[in-house]
């Protein structure tokens, strides 16, 4: 990853069996009584969880000297771990944060390694849109189509399997949960080098948590759907943006690389001005798709309903 440091791998054997016949577990973050995180011990998913002795290196590279603020991702939007699995392949720490109760479970697997051995800390919580939801009861929609799409706004959490994805109430079921402030994750585990959001309308409660930090995460990514993400990135005090073209809405895809290995859809690797991001994305919203355009339209907002052909991650860089 340009510009960014590969960490020192150091192979670690960790026995993450328990005493015999004890199912062997992994600690999870959750919310507490009182709203702040405490650490949970969660048994391994049965379904493919295994013990006995397993190396750090089966999936990740965990960072000589363990992990810091200088070598820890934030993932919001832990979804399936892809993200997460290329970042500590990179030899990054993640703080991965996923509401689904069923993803954190399929994770306690998939990431036995890595959770045993401290490379990811997995938050299982839902992050609110607002501070004045933070610590209350909200609906959260689960999506039957593709949990990918979970997310406390229906437009969203609602769509319906098939194209053009309108609102479609029995697309979804309806979830109450008791929410989190992001603010609480950065008191709890500090400021990252990287934070990746992607959690399907609720990041504005994020950057308002941000506009409280002192220090910043010196990397940071957003799926967009409009301009109004790269203004409050702007209003953070980030100069330098690249506009990430992705997939469209039918199709698969992750964030993948950050910093200075994104690749903007114009200008490559090199970083852009707020001005000239927030134009092309402006212009994405408003223009159909169109495959021979390096930056196409066909965005589909946030709040809408119907058959987006592209989606965007809007990096941007705390320096210039």
């Amino acid at each position: 990853m340009r510009g960014l440091p590969f960490r020192s791998a150091v192979c670690l054997t960790v026995l993450v069996s328990a005493s015999k016949g004890a199912a062997p577990s992994v600690p999870i973050f959750v919310r507490s009584e009182n709203g702040t995180l405490e650490v949970q011990s969660t048994s391994i998913h049965p379904a493919s969880g295994h013990a006995g002795v397993v190396t750090a290196l089966e999936h990740g590279m965990m960072p000589q000297g363990g992990c810091s603020s200088a070598n820890t991702v934030f993932d919001f939007g832990f979804f399936d771990g892809a993200d997460s699995r290329y970042y500590m392949a990179s030899g990054f720490c993640v703080v991965g944060v996923e509401a689904d109760a069923t993803l954190v479970a399929d994770a306690t697997s998939a990431f036995q390694t890595e959770l045993t051995t401290g490379q990811l800390r997995l938050v299982h919580v839902a992050v609110a849109l607002r501070n004045e939801d933070v610590n209350t009861e909200q609906v959260f929609f689960e999506n039957h189509c593709t949990k990918e799409w979970n997310s406390f706004l229906p437009t969203v959490g609602c769509r319906s399997c098939s194209a053009p994805h309108h609102l479609d109430e029995s697309s979804c079921t309806r979830h109450k949960v008791t929410t989190v402030s992001c603010a609480s994750i950065f008191a709890q585990f500090g400021v990252p080098v990287y934070l990746k959001l992607d959690v399907e309308g609720a990041e504005t409660g994020c950057f308002e948590a941000l506009s409280k930090l002192a220090v910043r995460p010196s990397y940071l990514s957003v799926e967009a759907t409009g301009a109004e993400y790269v203004d409050a990135i702007s209003r953070l005090g980030y100069p330098s943006f690249k506009l990430d073209r992705l997939a469209s809405l039918d199709g698969t895809s992750t964030s993948g690389p950050f910093g200075d290995a994104a690749e903007d859809c114009r200008s490559g690797p090199a970083w852009r001005s707020f001005a000239a991001v927030r134009r092309d994305m402006i212009r994405a919203s408003r223009v159909v798709f169109n495959a021979s355009d390096p930056c196409p339209g066909g965005v589909l907002g946030i709040d809408q309903s119907g058959n987006g052909a592209m989606w965007y991650d809007v990096h941007a860089k705390a320096f210039a």
